[in-house]
Parts: structure tokens; sequence; C-alpha cells
């Protein structure tokens, strides 16, 4: 089974399994991967540096509780470094790196959002007092028997701005995997100032690690906007390649082969759906205004209790 085809039936398998929270973030930002080149075995070198991109996606999640679950989402990856080289008798020749096309990669893991993180707890403990006043109301009645009875009764009193608890942050640390389903080959023939020569993708990465947090900032019980920080380790398809070339009666054997990592920060407003649970009023049963416990009467042959 494919990593791309395990990953989506585990988040529709979890989606389903309980009563869930879905939601949807379109997400913009910018993108820097680095990758290295190794030689023969010798050390490395990353002919582009840091290559900086603009970066863009679409995510979703689903939580349970709103605290953690699984997410799955589409983003563009350009980590490819294109390098031209030839080879002669005397060696490799090296000629130009250029920056790959954009491609597609699958996410999918697992995210946990911590309670939210209020600015202005001033305002939240106010809420909170405010929502805990209660009222008492006292009945006062008299029994056939000519006593007289006390009876309170209370209730908690809800008021207007209760729910303004003002802006907070929670905290989404996740981690993943990400896979690309198509990527074209590491070692390419082409010719190269009308010789032969080839074109080596470096950090050509099939499959990569995901760890990251997203900083989700809301007003009250609204989500307002997601900030999110992820890094990308680059693991499958960066073996060795070999190249092998046999001139002026010479064979040449180069091994070529390349590491990537990088990172991302993106922006983007978070769209939810969820199922809004009917509101249910509980209706308390009526309490009579007074008992009738050891309630005493009279009677022609004297005083009876009952």
């Amino acid at each position: 089974m494919r990593p791309a085809t395990l990953i989506t039936l585990v988040f529709v398998v979890f989606g389903f399994a309980a009563n869930a929270q879905l939601t949807v973030l379109p997400q913009f930002g910018l993108e820097n991967t680095r990758t290295k080149i190794f030689y023969n075995n010798s050390n490395s070198f990353a002919p582009l540096g840091a290559q900086s991109s603009s970066a863009m996606g679409i995510r979703a999640d689903y939580k349970f509780k709103k605290l953690h679950g699984p997410f799955l989402g589409f983003s563009t990856s350009r980590s490819i470094a294109a390098l031209d080289f030839s080879e002669t008798a005397t060696g490799t020749k090296f000629h130009q790196t250029t920056v790959g096309d954009y491609q597609i990669r699958i996410e999918g893991g697992y995210q946990y959002s911590t309670r939210p993180i209020y600015f202005n707890k001033k305002k939240v403990a106010e809420a909170k007092k405010a929502s805990s006043i209660q009222y008492t109301r006292i009945y006062s009645y008299s029994s056939r028997c000519g006593r007289t009875y006390i009876k309170e009764q209370t209730k908690p009193v809800q008021p207007a701005q209760s729910k303004d608890k003002g802006w907070s942050m929670s905290i989404q640390p996740s981690l993943g995997a990400a896979f690309i389903p198509s990527v074209p080959d590491n070692l390419i023939s082409k010719e190269i100032n009308g010789q032969p020569g080839y074109q080596y993708n470096a950090g050509n990465w099939s499959t990569a690690i995901l760890a990251g947090a997203g900083f989700e900032f809301g007003k009250n019980d609204v989500r307002k906007f997601v900030l999110s920080l992820q890094y990308i380790k680059g693991m499958g398809n960066l073996n060795n390649t070999v190249v092998k070339n046999t001139s002026a009666a010479k064979e040449t054997v180069t091994t070529l082969s390349s590491d990537v990592s990088g990172w991302n920060i993106k922006a983007g407003i978070p769209i939810t759906f969820a199922k809004k649970k009917p509101v249910v009023k509980v209706v308390a049963p009526a309490k009579p205004l007074y008992e009738r416990k050891g309630c005493e009467r009279y009677s022609r042959c004297g005083r009876v209790s009952i």
C-alpha cells in the first residue's frame, strides 16, 4: 500500500470514529530549503545555498474534543537543485546549477492543540465571576396547623457580557510525514555545449519527515487566523547515484548523493465545519412551596400527627 493511500485511510477512519470537528485551513507563505551534494563521498557542497520560494497549500484536520486529531494536506515543494556536469578523461566537470520545478506533496500526521491562553486575564476572571453570580429568593408560608415555614430557592444569573474574554492563543505542535507521488529521475542524459553530459537532480526526495507548531489566534470563541512553522527533512530517493563514463580508453566513475532539509512559515484563516448541537432546555420539575412533613391537624378527639 502506498504511503499516500495509507495516510488517507487513517485520516478517514479517525474522522468518522468519533464526533469530531473538521477544520479546513488554506495557507500561504515562504519556504526555505538547503540542498547539499556529495561528490565521490567527499565533503558536501551546496551549489545554490539556501533557496527560498513561495509556498501555498491546504490542510484539513479533525479535532476530538477540540484538542487533538489527525491532519491531511497538500502543499507545494521546490527543493530540487539541478546540476549539469560532463565526464572527461581528466574527471568530472561541473557547469551550472538551476532550481527545479514546483512539485505537489501530500502531508499527513497528528496534531495536538492546547487550551486557549488568554492575553487579558483580568477580563477572563471578571467573566467567570459574573457567570457565577446567584440570587436567592425566600418564600414564607403558613401550614394548616398554624406553623410558619421559610423556604429558599437559589438560581444562577447569566450576564450578557459573560462570553467577552478577548484575544487568545493556542499552541498546536504536530508530527507527520510527507510524500511526493511523482518524482523525476535522479539522473538525466542531456547535451551540454555540444558534448554529451548529464543532469543530476539533487534534493529529489520522495518521502520526508515533518515536525512543526502552529499558533492559532482567536477572539472569544471565534478562530481568527493561524501562523505555522514547519521543519522538513528529506529521506527517500536521496541515495547514491553512480555514473560510469569511458573516455580515451579510461573509465571514470562518479558517485553522487544529496541531502535536503528546510523550513517554512505560513499563515491562513481557518474554516470550521462543526455540527451545532441543538439547545435542549432542561425544565426542572416544579417544587411545592411547602411540605407537609410532620404537620399536625386537630380532630374532635384531640391532636393527631400525620
